[in-house]
Parts: structure tokens; C-alpha cells; sequence
């Protein structure tokens, strides 16, 4: 008889999590591939349209460009921590087989949405190459990375909203209204120069404010990177995020199982 390692369980329990939760995200909504396409696309057709009706155009870089390296990747991290907050839920009943951890319906989660946001994001990405908008990105590679972070990062966030929205429910739809006033003060729509000078110092200790600047810094040639940006407060915070969000992980990890 076959016997399988703990890792190659936990890989065919995350995969066919995975295959479950895209067959519920596309497989049982009509169009919901249309919307998941339209969502980021009409945030950019509204936004641009109004920025280019009130701005003058720039010479270092598309608007467009600017709005799709900012919208897409905040999407992302919103969608991550939403839907990670959301799989104890709807995995509860799963939760019983004891191949099956919460962790597991955490990583296939962000997987779907990471995968998701990939595609849509290159589809917008070359339908704008198609139109001669300037996309080329300057340090793919460094682009890369700070993406990576972010998604790190808000997987650790999304873990601690699971945690927090099965201690007290009632909190659930408070912290998904969180990332309203985040996409305003994470520099998503604007530059952080257009940002209030006021309260500047404050935004300074949002990590998607320091993640969508560095974006847009590694994609365009002449863009100036806003003082106190810094790419260690990223890995810092992802770091001391995602060791809290294993710590309180374990901490709450049979009361998540429970049913």
C-alpha cells in the first residue's frame, strides 16, 4: 500500500480546494468571468476619464499605465484579505476530514485570487499595448518582488481577519469597509505628492501605500520615488505580519476547526 507524505497530502488537499473554489467562483455565477474582467477595467475607464477631463496629460507616463499599476495590484491585495476572511465559513464543513486544515482553505484562496488577478491584469495589460500606450516596465524583476510582498503581506492580514471575524462576527463587515479608505490614502488614484501634506507623515505607515509607489517606481523610467518610501518597511512588516499571523494561527487554530 502507497503511503503519502505529509507534503504531498496537504499539495492534492490545496489543489483540490483550489479546483473547488473555482468552480464556485466561475462554474455557478453567469458572467462571472465577464465581471471579474470588468471590475479593475471599469475602475480604470471611470478614474480616467475624470482625471483626463481635470489634469492636463504628463510626459513621464501614461495615465492609464499609472491607473493600472496602481488599481490592479490594490485589487489583488483587497480581494486576498477579503476572501481569505471569508474560506473558515465556507470551508467549516470540510474542516471535519482531518486531511483538511484551515491553512489549506487560506493558501487555496489566495492561490485562486493571485491566478485571477494575473490574468486580468494581462489582459488589460496587453489591450493597452494594443492601443500604444507606453507599458514597457522598467525593473521587472524588482517589480516582481514588491508584488510578491504585497501578496505576502495580505495574506498575513487576511489570516488575522479570519481570526478576528470568527471571534466576533459582527466585525466582519467593519473590516471589509477598511480597504474604502485605502484606496484613496494608498496612493491608488493619485500620486502621494496630490496626497493631504497634512496627514502625509500618518499615510507613511500604510504598507500598500509603500508597495503601490514602489509598483509604479520599478515600472516607470522617470518616475521619482516619494521621500520616505522605502522598500525595508515593506519586507519589514511583511515579516512581523505574517510570524503574528502564524502565532495567532496556531492559537486559534482548533477553534477554527470546530464546528
Amino acid at each position: 500500500m502507497h503511503t503519502r507524505s505529509p507534503l504531498q497530502i496537504t499539495r492534492s488537499v490545496i489543489f483540490a480546494l483550489v479546483l473547488r473554489e473555482m468552480r464556485g467562483r466561475f462554474g455557478r455565477v453567469r458572467l462571472g468571468a465577464f465581471w471579474v474582467v470588468m471590475e479593475p477595467m471599469a475602475h480604470m475607464i471611470v478614474l480616467g476619464t475624470i482625471m483626463k477631463l481635470r489634469t492636463a496629460p504628463t510626459q513621464s507616463y501614461d495615465f492609464l499605465v499609472f491607473l493600472l499599476m496602481g488599481v490592479a495590484p490594490f485589487l489583488l491585495f483587497k480581494n486576498i484579505v477579503i476572501k481569505i476572511m471569508g474560506s473558515v465559513d465556507a470551508n467549516k464543513a470540510l474542516f471535519s476530514y482531518k486531511q483538511i486544515q484551515p491553512a489549506d482553505a487560506f493558501f487555496a484562496r489566495c492561490i485562486v485570487e493571485t491566478c485571477v488577478a494575473t490574468i486580468v491584469f494581462l489582459i488589460l495589460y496587453m489591450c493597452l499595448t494594443w492601443y500604444g500606450y507606453d507599458t514597457k516596465i522598467e525593473d521587472p524583476f524588482s517589480w516582481l518582488f514588491v508584488l510578491f510582498l504585497g501578496i505576502i503581506f495580505s495574506f498575513a492580514v487576511g489570516i488575522f481577519f479570519a481570526l478576528i471575524a470568527e471571534a466576533a462576527p459582527e466585525l466582519r463587515n467593519i473590516l471589509a469597509l477598511i480597504f474604502m479608505p485605502l484606496y484613496l490614502l494608498s496612493g491608488v488614484i493619485y500620486p502621494i505628492s496630490k496626497l493631504p501634506h497634512t496627514i502625509i507623515d500618518y499615510l507613511l505607515w500604510n504598507p500598500y501605500l509603500h508597495i503601490i509607489d514602489l509598483i509604479r517606481y520599478s515600472t516607470f523610467k522617470y518616475y521619482r520615488l516619494y521621500p520616505g518610501i522605502s522598500i525595508e518597511f515593506v519586507v519589514n512588516c511583511t515579516i512581523v505580519a505574517s510570524f503574528a499571523a502564524c502565532a495567532a494561527y496556531r492559537l486559534r487554530k482548533r477553534r477554527l476547526m470546530s464546528l
